[in-house]
């Protein structure tokens, strides 16, 4: 693979998906390399609204990545890019935001992203990485249950510390619409190819990560136009937010059935909890979730035909990891 060589204001916009290694890579490559210009998301720096660098950096996002719906001053916008984030950029250098929700969006709401984007910054390339949907869901209930049971977040849990998978996946498919909208990403990729060029895409596997993790994060440098060698030294043998143990998963179960318990659980603050929580990991037993067969099989139905188009167009090995097709 050719590495592509940066221009000034060159955006490149990682947009997921989620649980397919995104903290790791935000906190230990894009946050650190030497030729990234970072503009958010997920470093404990970062204290500015959607995990963005600065203050000016959320304002010029807002209205291209999250108020897509509504107008923009693009002048305005234009202005503040000049004076806030241009002058921070070389030529070795690459601006990079990475915000792993984005991917889970409609394709239109994503067009129109990508050419506010383009309009402000000049040129935008999209990077987006996949994961067999039937092993991305599991991941993400249990990332919820540590979360929400750590920082209270009762958007989806409510004042439960535990529920089972299927309560979970009616909540979560609830605040998204429909299980379509969940497994759109392919509808963007293709539209993506169509209006940035299909250099300016690309896709990579989880599974890849799992099975060659050298060889993904030097792919993932070579697309991004940075020293690869650099990245692979930044993310050696960096993990964050390891799997959950099945140990932690019986705890919140045991927890959540006893009012009493779960009020005073309740009481304490983030980090008492966090260590409560983390006194009962158990490292040699992972977290097993056993999704029931309809909610499977409406998944597989959905992401099917955009896993069709994906390995056929994109080569993409997906039949080897899984993937409804």
């Amino acid at each position: 693979m050719i590495i592509r060589k940066n221009s000034p204001g060159d955006l490149l916009l990682h947009i997921g998906l989620p649980k397919t290694g995104t903290t790791t890579i935000q906190e230990a490559l894009f946050a650190k390399h030497s030729q990234i210009y970072y503009l958010g998301k997920n470093s404990e720096e970062f204290n500015h609204p959607m995990g963005c660098t600065t203050g000016e950096t959320y304002i010029i996002l807002r209205p291209l990545l999250w108020g897509v719906a509504r107008p923009f001053d693009h002048c305005k916008i234009s202005s503040l890019y000049k004076r806030h984030l241009l002058p921070n950029m070389t030529d070795d250098k690459v601006m990079v935001g990475s915000w792993e929700g984005l991917g889970e969006r409609t394709a239109e709401i994503n067009v129109e992203m990508m050419k506010r984007a383009l309009s402000v910054f000049g040129s935008c390339r999209i990077m987006i990485t996949l994961r067999n949907p039937l092993t991305q869901i599991t991941s993400q209930y249990l990332q919820h249950l540590r979360g929400h049971f750590v920082e209270r977040n009762r958007g989806i849990m409510g004042r439960s510390v535990f529920l089972e998978f299927e309560e979970w996946y009616d909540r979560f498919l609830a605040k998204r619409r429909s299980v379509s909208h969940l497994y759109c990403y392919s509808e963007t990729i293709r539209a993506a190819r169509s209006l940035l060029g299909k250099e300016n895409v690309g896709v990579f596997l989880f599974e890849e990560l799992i099975e060659n993790p050298s060889g993904y994060y030097r792919s993932i440098c070579t697309f991004m136009g940075i020293d690869a060698e650099e990245g692979l030294m930044l993310v050696h043998k960096k993990h964050f937010y390891k799997r959950i143990s099945q140990q932690q998963v019986e705890w919140l179960r045991k927890m959540n059935s006893s009012f009493w318990k779960k009020m005073a659980l309740l009481s304490m603050n983030s980090r008492l909890r966090s260590r409560l929580f983390q006194a009962h990991e158990d490292e040699s037993a992972p977290a097993k979730v056993s999704m029931p067969s309809e909610i499977a099989l409406q998944i597989a139905e959905v992401a099917k035909p955009g896993h069709h188009w994906l390995a056929e167009h994109l080569a993409l090995p997906l039949d080897r990891y899984g993937y409804p097709l």
